[in-house]
């Protein structure tokens, strides 16, 4: 058996349509990958896990604090421009946070198998024909998007702008404090320039996040699905004589990687 671009591409058009984390469409695109599986592949299995939708947590709540420390920053800057230096000091802390809270730390701190949304990541195994020496898995994710397409446009510049500004306000105050009316005047509008853009891009991020988009995920990513599908119905056919093959299709990838995080935390309980 060959690799067939028009088996996979009528695979893609099965779930072309949105799928968004924790909705009905989830659930539907799930049943259809599970039987494209279960009609090729014999052991076939769907691993539910619980999670939270923690990057809209933590952005409601860091974000909406953050909002609230720009406007004080913008306020206290002309009278107590000391404060505005504070203020851009918490700032710069809160941002570290939100940074390492979705960075290196998400693949094994947000899995718990605890929250109010349903997990659905679909395993299929290929057994080696002779003796398993190594386990190769193929995997994709088959969730999609749930953000607006205005906040991933400003995403990639909402942790640097608040950055660039609080460190301005922090150098800027250091030098009021050796050229106090000199400067006093321009550094002003600097800051609240700067405050502004600050407030806008953070305040689409913070109020938008919850909003969700139609993309259909075709390449984000459908087309992964449907290739791991097309190679499971070869593979299945046509075993590796020494090498095991698993096929996972993980949910909640677009909010925070629950789906891998979850089956990475199961196989470490496995040993």
């Amino acid at each position: 058996m060959e690799w067939s671009n028009d088996r996979a591409i009528g695979r893609l058009r099965k779930f072309g349509f949105p799928r968004q984390p924790g909705t009905e469409s989830v659930i539907k695109a799930r049943d259809i990958i599970y039987e494209d599986l279960k009609g090729n592949v014999d052991n076939v299995r769907i691993e539910e896990f619980r999670y939270r939708n923690v990057m809209k947590e933590v952005m409601m709540f860091w974000g909406t604090l953050l909002l609230v420390l720009i406007l004080l920053k913008a306020i206290f800057w002309v009278s107590l421009y000391w404060l505005s230096m504070i203020l851009g000091i918490i700032g710069i802390t809160f941002l570290i946070l939100i940074m390492v809270r979705f960075g290196y730390r998400q693949v094994f701190s947000r899995f718990n198998n605890k929250g109010p949304i349903t997990g659905y990541n679909i395993i299929a195994s290929i057994p080696a024909e002779i003796k398993e020496k190594k386990v190769i898995i193929l995997g994709a994710h088959y969730d999609t998007k749930s953000v607006p397409d205005i906040k991933l446009m400003v995403s990639k510049f909402i942790m640097y702008v608040p950055l660039i500004v609080n460190l301005i306000v922090i150098i800027f105050g250091i030098l009021l404090i050796f050229f106090y009316y000199s400067i006093l005047w321009w550094t002003s509008i600097i800051v609240w320039a700067g405050s502004l853009l600050e407030f806008v891009t953070l305040g689409i991020y913070t109020l938008n996040i919850r909003i969700e988009n139609e993309s259909p995920g075709i390449n984000d990513n459908g087309s992964g699905v449907a290739i791991v599908l097309e190679l499971a119905s070869i593979f299945s056919k046509n075993p590796l004589k020494n090498v095991t093959l698993e096929c996972v299709l993980f949910d909640g990838e677009e909010i925070g990687l629950q789906g891998s995080s979850a089956y990475i935390s199961l196989k470490i309980l496995d040993f």
